[in-house]
């Protein structure tokens, strides 16, 4: 509010000095201030401009915008005294401004009071009139309201058209705020629509206009994108939109911006895990609502208040706001949209020991058909819960089955394969729930199957799999056993984690630690390698690894010794065995290669040859473990990269590859002519092995932002980003990212790590050799090296791999560390 109360103490001192206020100056400054929120003062310089004797033309404006004002602070009555006053009697330009303002009020005055088609056509009324008359302003922003009310009647490809003219001409005429509207509505639509990928594109458009970002069409698109990042379970970024929200409207006090901004804070913080914080927020939400008289908006807090103390279980509290909320809709009329509140009170039910009861408060809103799909998938879910808690296993099976057969279909109609990745996230513990009961009643192979259907969804759809297929067992041990590989599945839970060891054999199925366990085994062995430097076989006693391995791997390898998967024989006894290794959660971050093993404590790398795959129903026996022949080679590197120091060997190891491979289909972009911009009109989907020796840079937060850094184009440009490598289709058998961390930084539940690796994975590439945490510039160079020599005598990917960091084991040193050979691993998916 400060700009405003610095223009009126601007008005105080000239009038003090005798000079006359501007009532024109003070209409655009109350204007202004409407556009920031700022409505109490916007409203006081108005009160002056009229006192200061304006012209019928610019008092008729300046009342009509006080008129705006009350729209905003939802006085309606208020509002129509003023816009059903008559207007003065001025000259017919003038009027007909003033009148297509006033039509567009009207539109505003009748949407607000529900009649939307009325509305929509004063919207339509004051647009014509507004172009005729020259004003640009009131026909664009008649334009974006009937955008909201051509939504609001179900026609959105008219909503969309007319917004999409609305945006061009505020961008032809340098309307810049009301393009930054048109763009937010534009978002809207997709987001009531619930297409919240879609909604994401043009809100992330509105969010660039940050000259505006105290406007507060700009906090609502703050809070809009929030609000599709948490529905697609992006809870770090949603958070980070939707505070920054609640602090734009708590400084303005807009009840109505303020009450939407908390309540959908509130659900992301539930969505997030912090039911108790959510209960709060939506409290005060409901508060803001009821004052206001927000009927619609006071029961939905509650709906949401509710769920969250049922998640705290505090059973007596959700029942008291569950049914204050259905008392709401009784008297609204509206008891055929109880579907939430009796989800809720089954759920009530179970929670205080009633399974009866909520089954049949959960069949009665599964008979209906027009429930919307949020609300079937949950009522399925809970069913499954309460009947497999009931002793009724088959029962809650099927209704796990029908529960994810919604969760499947609502995720294959987003659009960005980004934003599908998180949305499967938040459904991930549907999945952990049937998965957990199949584990139960000791069905192993077709908890294997639901756990494996449930993984790399978005990657099995690049190569034109079912989205909603699966895998059968029997299938699944088929590609492991023509693969010749041994598959180690993980499956991290809770209360309990499983694995399976899936060979030509057949399926054996092991319990582990729970989640919490093995995320802190795993730490500690992540530390001791990479911050200490630690090396396992030089200690005496067990160690981190020791721990590690007992909690995750022995119990996998136990009595395996016959089927040639146990790694307990000298590691010139005969060839490695062959493992793919597909991990969950924090797994993902550890090189099983570095776990001590048998009496020994050797390396497993000794005596096994590990990849890693998202998924099994991704492995391809063909090209799992194929050699790379007469290979086309791209390689990239030893870029002029922006503010980062240079990689003294990355010239050597480029020239150390050109010459091991010796093919003469060979193309090298290095120093300044490696840009991304170079990269991508090389035509990489023509070569079999790409090879990138840069620094590369991991996104938490952003997963697909992570980059590959180059030097700079033309244009400034010198990051190659992950998500524009994941839609470049590509054919290549090898894609090396001799780089740091391009495994990625962060886990997906049921996507697994994504990052680089997983982006070029997605685009086609075969295999992917890339780091798990922050690499050594000469060790890499040696690796590597030693890496495309097994290569070129014939090795697979893994084998050559795995043969140049054995050599650095041998050669002792400080690159007998792991933390020096064992960054790099082989991450495989074809289809």
């Amino acid at each position: 509010m400060r700009r405003l109360l610095a223009a009126l103490v601007v008005v105080a001192v000239a009038a003090c000095g005798g000079q006359a206020a501007d009532p024109a100056a003070l209409y655009g400054g109350a204007r202004e201030g409407m556009l920031r929120g700022e409505l109490e003062a916007a409203d006081a310089l108005i009160q002056t401009a009229l006192e200061a004797d304006p012209d019928a033309a610019l008092a008729a404006a300046l009342r009509l915008l006080r008129a705006e004002i009350r729209l905003l602070e939802r006085d309606i009555d208020g509002a129509g005294t003023i816009i059903d006053a008559p207007l003065p009697a001025i000259d017919a330009t003038a009027a007909g401004r003033l009148e297509a303002r006033r039509l567009y009020l009207d539109g505003y005055r009748l949407m607000a009071r529900g009649a939307i088609a009325a509305g929509l056509a004063q919207l339509d009324a004051s647009a014509v009139l507004a172009r005729r008359s020259g004003a640009t302003d009131v026909a664009l922003d008649a334009d974006v309201l009937a955008g909201q009310a051509l939504y609001r009647l179900g026609r959105p490809d008219e909503a969309d058209a007319r917004l999409l003219a609305a945006r061009t001409e505020a961008a032809a005429s340098g309307l810049r705020a009301r393009e930054l509207a048109a763009l937010g509505t534009l978002g809207m639509g997709q987001l009531v629509r619930e297409r919240f990928d879609a909604a994401l594109h043009w809100f992330e458009q509105a969010l660039s206009f940050t000259a505006f970002e105290d406007h507060l069409s700009y906090a609502a698109a703050l809070l809009n994108a929030g609000v599709c990042h948490a529905r697609l379970g992006n809870f770090t970024r949603a958070l980070e939109l939707q505070r920054r929200a609640v602090e734009l409207h708590q400084s303005r006090q807009v009840t109505t911006y303020l009450e939407q901004a908390l309540g959908e804070l509130g659900h992301t913080l539930f969505l997030a895990g912090d039911a108790a914080a959510a209960v709060d927020l939506l409290q005060q939400a409901r508060a803001l609502a009821a004052a206001a008289g927000r009927t619609a908006n006071e029961t939905l807090w509650l709906d949401s208040a509710a769920t969250a103390l049922i998640d705290l279980g505090r059973w007596d509290d959700a029942d008291r706001l569950n049914r204050e909320s259905l008392v709401l809709k009784q008297a609204r009329g509206r008891a055929g949209s109880d579907g939430p509140n009796l989800v809720n009170a089954a759920q009530i039910a179970a929670g205080l020991g009633n399974p009866d009861q909520a089954l049949v408060l959960l069949r009665e809103v599964l008979a209906r058909s027009d429930e919307p799909a949020w609300v079937r998938w949950q009522a399925h879910a809970t069913a499954a819960d309460v009947l497999v808690a009931a002793g009724q296993r088959d029962e809650g099976l099927r209704e796990f089955e029908r529960a994810l057969g919604i969760v499947e279909t609502m995720r294959t109609s987003l659009l960005e394969p980004e934003y599908r990745i998180t949305f499967l996230s938040r459904m991930m513990h549907f999945y952990r729930a049937y998965v957990d009961a199949l584990a139960s009643a000791g069905d192993a192979t077709r908890a294997l199957e639901v756990a494996d259907a449930s993984r790399a969804r978005v990657l099995a759809e690049r190569f034109g799999a079912e989205a909603t297929g699966r895998t059968g067992a029997d299938a699944l041990v088929a590609r492991v056993a023509r693969a010749g590989v041994t598959a180690l599945v993980y499956w991290l839970a809770p209360s309990r984690s499983l694995a399976w060891r899936v060979e030509a054999g057949g399926v054996q199925m092991v319990e582990l630690p729970g989640a919490d366990e093995i995320d802190r085994l795993v730490d500690d062995h992540r530390t001791f390698i990479e911050r200490s430097l630690g090396d396992p076989r030089r200690s005496t006693a067990p160690g981190p690894g020791d721990r590690l391995a007992e909690a995750v791997l022995t119990p996998l390898l136990a009595d395996a010794d016959d089927r040639g998967a146990a790694p307990t024989r000298h590691p010139a006894a005969g060839p490695p065995v062959r493992v793919v290794i597909v991990p969950d959660g924090s797994l993902y971050g550890v090189n099983f290669e570095t776990l001590p093993v048998g009496p020994d404590r050797a390396y497993w790398i000794e005596t096994a040859s590990i990849s890693v795959a998202p998924a099994l129903a991704l492995l391809d026996a063909r090209r799992a473990q194929a050699v790379v022949r007469a290979p086309s080679v791209l390689l990239v590197g030893d870029p002029e990269a922006p503010d980062l120091p240079p990689l003294r060997h990355a010239a050597a190891e480029i020239e150390a590859i050109r010459q091991a491979l010796g093919t003469s289909d060979i193309v090298v972009q290095r120093g300044a002519d490696a840009t991304p911009a170079a990269f991508l009109d090389a035509a990489p989907e023509r070569f079999s092995v790409i090879h990138f020796a840069a620094h590369a840079t991991a996104s938490a937060a952003s997963p697909l932002d992570s980059s590959i850094e180059l030097a700079a184009d033309r244009t400034g440009r010198f990051k190659l980003y992950a998500r524009d490598v994941a839609e470049r289709p590509l054919a290549a058998e090898l894609v090396t990212l001799s780089a740091c961390r391009g495994a990625g930084d962060r886990t997906y539940p049921g996507e697994g790590a994504v990052g680089l690796a997983w982006a070029f994975l997605r685009a086609g590439a075969a295999r992917v050799i890339a780091s798990l945490w922050d690499v050594d510039d000469r060790s890499t160079a040696l690796l590597m090296g030693a890496t495309y020599d097994g290569l070129a005598r014939g090795l697979a990917p893994a084998d050559a791999l795995r043969q140049a960091k054995l050599a650095l084991l041998a050669g002792g040193g400080n690159f007998a560390k792991p933390y020096y050979w064992a960054p790099f691993q082989v991450f495989t998916a074809a289809p």
